[in-house]
């Protein structure tokens, strides 16, 4: 025994050979049971080191469990036994600590799980320990114990866990005769914290096993008076009660959280009919008008808060109608005011964290889940609207009330007169806490709020509207005057919140004015006060359309002006946001557009210093900055707005060509892009970037993405940048670079393919001789090899087509000193995918059978087939833009159909972006006028080629000669048209 002693204190000693002697002592304990007994009984005595043998104790039987199969089973039935006896002893054992007792739970559930007959011999020391006072939080320790191999049971038996009714029946009959609240909350409390934490959980997560208790729980009648007892204790010692006070809170929160559970489940329940029957049922109406008086005692929050949620979910009942048509009116004015008053706690988060108190505490709307005592107040109230008649007009009244005697109380003066049934109606309030505990701004806030969650309801009710107005107009200016933070933000809510009730009763005027003073005003020092003129400006200027007022005034420019100015400086994203969405939607004037750019160029500049600086969570407004910039590049048109902008985008041109990393390459490149295409030009300062997208490129993995556009745009907007030998040699071999990468997609090499066709196409005469042999050597590379994509091998030949066809002579000497002679033959084989390549084809062979009309004998079949096969292509496609793919095989094959209709729209896309004009060129025209030109002059060689076509390849040609295109292409439509109908 010495030894597992000294392995016990090594094992949780700082020795180097701890966890060493931690695997010896459980090896041990497991090959001699008499050892882990004897352990057992220094945590019975007491022993010092009692919470490390309870560690060490659940570790072997956790080990011993996993490792099970290699122990003889005669010797493991023994050694079990010994085990549980000894994890017996110290769980029903008086004098061990809970906090033992805890370590040991879990290997107790383990051997619950190997023998479901161990578990009686606790349920049978649980009942005898209830029988003496002294032992009856040890029975409810073991009751925890048990109550948690039920919760984690999968599934749980009628018969086999009856035991558990009949305790729950027993202890609570003991705790309503023998146990007074005031001296033995601890039974209290580690009963109910037991019983609240299965009905949570099984309310939760398992509401079959719920289900198996509700009735029981329900028809309890000991359970229903202990919960009433604890609920309506009330201590006559005054020392006593505030030296427990905060324990028997615990036990209340305890027993009102069950209530919860309890009334939450039953009131959604589809037998509700069947339930009335119960007496948990049959109390309710005791339990909330209980719950109504029990609020006008000192109490906690967190009680006050959960008596409100049972409020709110009890008053859509019908059973409990007259309760709340009888009490509303105590319990709006008694309580439910004071608890709207902000406390020090949340204005606070209004000075130090503004934006959290904007979007947390004056968040009104229902779906805040934020568990608060302000935002349970507001959820009754909401209730009280909805579901109790004379509710509305009541909160009504009582918040115009107090609007206009808080207002004369703060101006000393009678600026609203006050009538006969108003001045009754604040005798009423007088005799509450709304008037002796708070002074005449805090009654103030309380009317706004009210009159800011009436809102919703406002619509019909046109009597409330009209007096609202007038409150609104005549009130401004004094709440324009007033210091007080806190009642402004509540008055620019609540203009914001019944604009669309209100706009055509208000004054255009009064809006009109309520804007201009936010443009004058400089209140950025009330951070608060300035992000809810944000929300109440767009839900003024975002309602139905842009108002009148704004429009002919030009206000919205002076607003936005404003808040620009905020760009540069503020850590709010939702003021980037709001100026992304207002630049996205409406028209501003130039000087508006031009200070914004101003401003987001600074923005962005300096964020990317502060990177630079090592300052963290700065990319975020780099990205909502270039938001803006791109909304501002789609949505106007206009050259000089564009090109003002663009002026102000020169600093971060001139960062990116100065830095060797800056973040925010990649969203510069989109917005350039669009610019280029708009103005259709190319700058010096754009075309600087050039040498930078090397290393864009190589960090996408070779893969072009947005930068295919910008340099189409580049070559198609700036092709007198490329006549120097040094920008082409960047511009290819970014080009080349894509290709012959292997990190990416065949797709992804298509598009550098294009970009150098289109560099072939636009420079001609002027691309240097070397970087053309240099294209053509990789070139042809790349189509020799085997392994090489049939679609990359079309486009790559492609390449050749558009030399052949732009620059001739220079192709045709660079192919012939390199030996390339047999790339005619590949250009020839006409295995071009359908689309842009085989029309590229088409052209160019229309060209060379002009100047060689031989290669149509030859060759003629094959074009023909070519031909036929592109124009049935493009009458698919129609047809797919027009109605739609289906697909009706198996899963397999629609996800192929998918693959290939995705690289079909890649491919599309692509072609879309292309600035190539050959884009644009009817190939079956050019085909047409070319046949037409060699039967003028070589009749010879068209009767020839006639005669050699097969009797339906020659009717193919017919009709493609003698049919445009677009008179082939409308008669289909109409009998895909027709065929939809007559489904």
């Amino acid at each position: 025994m010495n030894e597992v002693q000294q392995l016990l204190l090594t094992s949780f000693s700082c020795s180097p050979h701890r966890q060493q002697a931690e695997q010896q002592l459980i090896q041990h304990l497991i090959t001699n049971p008499q050892h882990f007994q004897q352990l057992g009984l220094l945590i019975i005595v007491q022993d010092q080191n009692s919470l490390q043998i309870a560690t060490v104790l659940n570790a072997t039987i956790k080990l011993m469990k996993s490792n099970q199969c290699n122990i003889i089973s005669k010797y493991l039935e023994l050694i079990t036994q010994l085990y549980k006896q000894t994890l017996f002893e110290i769980y029903t054992n008086l004098n061990v600590p809970y906090n033992c007792k805890y370590l040991i739970k879990s290997a107790i559930a383990v051997l619950f799980e190997e023998d479901t007959q161990y578990s009686h011999h606790f349920q049978e020391c649980m009942f005898l320990y209830l029988k003496d006072q002294r032992s009856i939080i040890l029975s409810i320790q073991i009751f925890r114990l048990l109550t948690d191999a039920i919760i984690y049971a999968d599934v749980v038996d009628q018969n086999k866990y009856s035991w558990y009714i009949d305790y729950i029946e027993k202890v609570s009959k003991i705790m309503n005769q023998s146990f007074n609240l005031e001296n033995d909350y601890l039974i209290y409390f580690n009963f109910l914290e037991c019983f609240e934490g299965m009905l949570f959980r099984f309310f939760k997560y398992d509401q079959q096993k719920y289900l198996f208790f509700q009735n029981f729980i329900l028809q309890n009648q000991e359970l229903s008076k202990l919960f009433i007892n604890i609920f309506s204790f009330q201590s006559q010692n005054h020392f006593i009660q505030c030296q427990s006070n905060s324990t028997i809170q615990n036990v209340k929160i305890l027993t009102l959280k069950c209530y919860k559970h309890i009334i939450i489940r039953m009131l959604s329940s589809r037998n509700k009919q069947q339930l009335q029957i119960f007496p948990i049922y049959q109390q309710l109406n005791q339990l909330i008008l209980f719950l109504i008086q029990s609020l006008q005692i000192t109490i906690s929050e967190e009680v006050t808060v959960i008596i409100l949620e049972i409020l709110s979910t009890t008053i859509n009942q019908i059973e409990f109608y007259n309760i709340y048509q009888n009490y509303y009116q105590q319990l709006i004015v008694t309580h439910l005011y004071s608890y709207l008053v902000y406390s020090s706690k949340q204005l606070s988060l209004l000075y130090n964290e503004p934006l959290d108190f904007i979007q947390q505490e004056l968040s009104f709307d229902s779906q805040n889940k934020l568990q608060s005592l302000h935002n349970q107040t507001l959820d009754l109230i909401r209730a009280l609207i909805t579901h109790i008649d004379g509710a509305y007009s009541f909160l009504s009244s009582s918040a115009f009330v107090l609007f206009k005697y808080s207002i004369n109380e703060i101006l000393s003066n009678q600026l609203f007169i006050i009538t006969e049934q108003e001045f009754n109606h604040i005798k009423l309030l007088q005799n509450n806490s709304i008037f002796y505990n708070y002074d005449s701004k805090q009654r103030l806030q309380i009317s706004l709020i009210i009159l800011i969650i009436i809102q919703p309801n406002l619509n019909t009710r046109y009597d409330i509207q009209e007096y609202l107005a007038i409150i609104i107009q005549n009130s401004y200016q004094v709440v324009l005057q007033c210091q007080d933070e806190l009642i402004q933000i509540l008055f620019t809510k609540l203009i914001g919140e019944s604009y669309s009730i209100l706009k055509s009763t208000v004054s255009q005027l009064f809006y009109k004015q309520f804007l201009e003073n936010i443009v004058q005003l400089e209140q950025f020092n009330k951070l608060a006060l300035f992000y809810q003129q944000i929300s109440t400006i767009n839900l003024i200027i975002s309602s139905d359309e842009l108002p009148g007022f704004v429009e002919k005034n030009k206000l919205f420019d002076e607003i936005i002006q404003k808040f620009s100015s905020q760009i540069s400086c503020t850590c709010d994203i939702r003021i980037l946001q709001m100026i992304e969405e207002w630049v996205s939607t409406y028209q501003f004037q130039q000087n508006t557009i031009q200070l914004i750019a101003q401003h987001l160029a600074q923005r962005i500049y300096q964020e990317q210093t502060n990177i630079y600086n090592n300052q963290i969570n700065r990319e975020i407004f780099i990205e909502l900055s270039w938001n803006i910039l791109h909304q501002i590049a789609n949505h106007y048109n206009y050259f000089d707005y564009l090109l003002s902008v663009e002026n102000q985008i020169v600093q971060l041109y001139k960062q990116v060509k100065e830095e060797e990393s800056v973040q925010y390459t990649e969203k510069m490149i989109p917005f350039v892009s669009i610019i280029i295409q708009k103005l259709k030009r190319v700058t010096m300062d754009q075309i600087s970037l050039l040498p930078k997208f090397e290393r864009i490129l190589q960090s996408q993995n070779y893969s072009f993405q947005s930068l295919f556009e910008l340099l189409n745009n580049y070559m198609y907007y700036g092709r007198e940048y490329f006549i120097n030998e040094t920008t082409q040699s960047i511009y290819f071999h970014l080009a080349l670079s894509n290709i012959v990468s292997n990190l990416n997609s065949t797709l992804d090499k298509c598009e550098g393919a294009l970009l150098i066709q289109l560099g072939i196409q636009c420079l001609r005469n002027d691309l240097n001789e070397n970087i053309l042999r240099q294209i053509f050597d990789h070139s042809y590379q790349i189509i020799k090899q085997s392994n090489t994509d049939e679609l990359l091998a079309s486009r790559i030949k492609c390449i050749f087509l558009s030399a052949l066809l732009t620059i001739k002579s220079l192709s045709e000497k660079i192919i012939g000193t390199n030996q390339m002679q047999g790339i005619q033959q590949e250009l020839y084989e006409m295995n071009y995918s359908a689309g842009y390549d085989a029309k590229l084809f088409i052209i160019y062979y229309s060209n060379a059978i002009l100047q060689n009309p031989e290669i149509l004998l030859t060759t003629g079949c094959n074009i023909v087939s070519m031909l036929s096969y592109q124009l049935e292509q493009q009458k698919e496609e129609k047809f797919e833009n027009f109605d739609g793919c289906s697909s009706s095989g198996s899963e397999a094959d629609d996800h192929c159909y998918e693959n290939f209709t995705e690289e079909k729209r890649t491919l599309e896309e692509q072609i879309t972006k292309f600035k190539s004009g050959y884009v644009s060129v009817d190939e079956f025209e050019t085909f047409k006028q070319a046949i037409y030109q060699l039967k003028a002059h070589h009749p010879n060689i068209i009767a020839q080629f006639k005669q050699g076509l097969h009797f339906f390849t020659s009717k193919k040609l017919q009709q493609m000669l003698s049919v445009t295109r677009a008179q082939y292409e409308q008669p289909r439509q109409m009998i895909k048209i027709a065929k939809r109908k007559n489904h």
